[in-house]
């Protein structure tokens, strides 16, 4: 899930930097297929873009849930 700075989900956004179209659903859900050297997700809501930052710890799985992520 992607929340904005005031913790709340953030709905029906565009992940920008994502391998082909990705948006979050109106929960804040998103599933995407990210290229494995990107550090972190652009994200556009409306003229409003901010950056979500992928925890150090991932490994060379395939398929990861991330948790709640919150957009700067």
């Amino acid at each position: 899930m992607i929340t904005d700075s005031q913790g709340n989900p953030l709905q029906n956004a565009l992940l920008t930097n994502a391998e082909g179209l990705a948006l979050t659903d109106s929960n804040g859900f998103f599933q995407a297929e990210i290229d494995a050297n990107e550090e972190e997700l652009l994200v556009r809501k409306n003229s409003t873009e901010c950056t979500v930052s992928f925890p150090e710890n991932l490994n060379d799985e395939q398929v990861f849930y991330l948790g709640t992520l919150q957009c700067l």
